[in-house]
């Protein structure tokens, strides 16, 4: 059994992709804080994990963590910094960030975020029996049928953009 780690102040946890996976991957965990306050990572309940995967997703994430305590929010981002509010939903373009990435994991209470700091040197999977994770040709339908929104939705969101960008242009 491997020895729990802290590398330059964060703490490490060893994961797999499910229990037939080999090789395991490490991610560093630290407590998020910072001096001015994001609503979206409040200092006290956010984790800051680093070297997360490229396959890794926001359920992947929610599998590592979960018996930590309830999860409020994951948020992935290329590079650590502020999260900001995404407003609309068919314009956003989504973050296909490729290679590593961080994120930040929001606890609803602050007891779970020190049960995330002190998780053991087990290994923990993003794919469990229980939760598993979309792959293959399965998670590629899904993300090609993704691509081609739901026309009514799609032009109500046009209607709305369009009639605050006319106000806007009256004053």
């Amino acid at each position: 059994m491997a020895t729990k780690t802290t590398i330059s102040g964060f703490e490490t946890i060893r994961v797999k992709f499910d229990k037939n996976t080999e090789a395991f991957h490490v991610m560093y965990l630290k407590s998020h804080s910072v001096r001015e306050e994001n609503k979206h990572t409040p200092n006290g309940r956010t984790l800051f994990v680093l070297n997360v995967p490229p396959y890794c997703s926001k359920a992947a994430l929610r599998n590592v963590f979960a018996g930590c305590g309830a999860i409020q929010n994951i948020h992935i981002q290329k590079q650590p910094g502020p999260v900001t509010e995404k407003k609309k939903s068919f314009f956003n373009l989504e973050d296909k960030t490729i290679g590593f990435k961080g994120a930040y994991v929001v606890f609803k209470k602050e007891s779970s975020l020190q049960k995330a700091l002190q998780l053991s040197s087990e290994i923990r999977y993003f794919s469990t029996e229980d939760k598993p994770i979309e792959t293959g040709i399965n998670k590629w339908c899904k993300e090609y049928a993704s691509n081609y929104p739901n026309a009514t939705k799609l032009q109500k969101e046009i209607d709305q953009f369009m009639e605050e960008f006319d106000k806007k242009k009256e004053e």
